[in-house]
């Protein structure tokens, strides 16, 4: 769920599919339609909601059989949902299949590992990193973060609450991403709660925390805050409920 009520699935079946759909169960009468197609067809590819709203795609194979790890495929794709349409990032150095897992880390890169399946497959006991896009100048530097200095560790349904930050003034969005749940390239409680926040002067944010479980169910939570041009902080660790 890349934004509250807002779904996308890509990939999967046999033969692999490059598809993508997305759905708003906001909407009058939901329903599925088709995005723009991946580059290349995935079978058991794993999604990961980063905390701008995009998201990514790593692993999984365009063979035809099961857990075809000679049709594996190695470069991430991110998709952006103001566009819809697809681009291919950097490549794994180790196929990651069944098993995969990608989960968001506080430092808001992505964690890639696992693999395998048993006595037919090749398990992968290692992982890597994945460092997206948004950590970067065009030029290929790093880019100046944002930092979060004070935020409380617990947060009640509706309550306002203070976010310190040097970098208070040119804050574009402040989101909370579920701690993930991964396994077998399916996330269970992967979520994006976009909060509303206004600057309250100097080096302070008040942000206004989600109204009702409905929105945001109770649990660990990551709290980012970005600038105008998407570089997120690193996450302040909270519980929601």
């Amino acid at each position: 769920m890349y934004a509250p009520g807002k779904v996308m699935i890509a990939g999967g079946a046999i033969p692999p599919t490059d598809t993508a759909e997305v759905i708003d169960i906001n909407a009058a009468s939901p329903a599925w339609r088709f995005t723009a197609s991946m580059n290349h067809p995935r079978r058991h590819v794993t999604g990961t909601v980063l905390p701008d709203g995009k998201v990514l795609i790593t692993g999984g194979t365009s063979g035809t059989g099961f857990n075809d790890e000679t049709h594996a495929v190695f470069s991430a794709e991110l998709w952006d949902p103001a566009t819809e349409k697809w681009t291919e990032l950097s490549s794994m150095t180790i196929l990651r299949v069944y098993h995969s897992v990608g989960l968001l880390m506080p430092d808001a890169r992505v964690l890639v590992g696992g693999g395998g399946e048993g006595a037919s497959g090749t398990d992968e006991p290692n992982i890597e990193m994945f460092s997206p896009p948004y950590l970067f100048n065009p030029d290929g530097s790093l880019a100046a973060r944002p930092a979060i200095t004070q935020a409380p560790d617990s947060l009640a349904y509706g309550a306002s609450f203070q976010v310190s930050s040097p970098d208070a003034a040119g804050i574009a969005a402040v989101v909370l991403m579920r701690n993930g749940a991964v396994t077998h390239t399916f996330n269970s409680s992967e979520l994006r709660v976009p909060l509303q926040f206004s600057s309250s002067g100097g080096n302070s944010l008040q942000v206004r925390a989600p109204a009702v479980p409905d929105l945001a169910t109770p649990g660990p939570y990551m709290l980012f805050i970005l600038n105008a041009q998407g570089v997120p902080s690193v996450a302040h660790m909270v519980h929601l409920g």
